[in-house]
């Protein structure tokens, strides 16, 4: 700490400084908490768009999944169908 006389416009200037550094942690606390606040809504708005995302991309693997099946279904249709001719052919 340098050498400083202690004089009263000393301690005023040292306790004018304080003040200001109170204020400055008073108002970077403020700001903290509204930054807190703004964080906390947006979690919200993730989460909201998370379970509809999650939603939407249930459903649409649920229809790719019957359509799949459906496919695979019509597929083996034309297979049995095949099978019987070709059959049909060789019994002739």
């Amino acid at each position: 700490m340098p050498n400083t006389i202690a004089t009263r416009s000393a301690y005023l200037q040292l306790r004018e400084e304080r003040t200001g550094m109170r204020e400055g942690y008073r108002f970077l606390d403020e700001q903290r908490l509204i930054l807190a606040g703004e964080l906390l809504q947006e979690l919200a708005v993730c989460d909201t768009l998370q379970g509809s995302f999650e939603q939407l991309y249930r459903k649409t693997m649920e229809r790719e999944l019957r359509e799949i099946d459906s496919s695979l279904e019509e597929q083996d249709r034309e297979e049995a169908i095949r099978v019987r001719h070709f059959t049909a052919g060789i019994d002739q």
